[in-house]
């Protein structure tokens, strides 16, 4: 019987401990406001295969409609909210977050 005392003691004392130390973790966390004061990532379509293409506006931008379209899919699947993903010109994609 002592030994079954002993075990649940030393078992509640543990949750205990680890409850502890992880509290601090929990208390500083800040749940999805990572960019709460606004973040802008820029990206640049280009061929993976050769890095010295010139591009040049008369080309199908169906490649980046695409890139935008995953992007999206990926921030919706993601739980993020506040994004605005645009377009500018036909190799530059900015994804701004606030």
């Amino acid at each position: 019987m002592r030994r079954l005392w002993a075990y649940i003691i030393t078992a509640v004392t543990t949750l205990l401990v680890v409850g502890v130390s992880f509290s601090s973790i929990f208390l500083k966390m800040s749940s999805n406001n990572e960019y709460e004061s606004g973040k802008e990532l820029v990206f640049r379509v280009s061929d993976k295969d050769d890095e010295n293409i010139d591009y040049n506006e008369e080309k199908d931008d169906t490649a980046i409609n695409n890139i935008v379209s995953v992007m999206e899919e990926r921030l919706k699947n993601s739980g993020i909210r506040s994004y605005y993903i645009t377009t500018s010109g036909y190799d530059t994609i900015k994804v701004s977050f606030s």
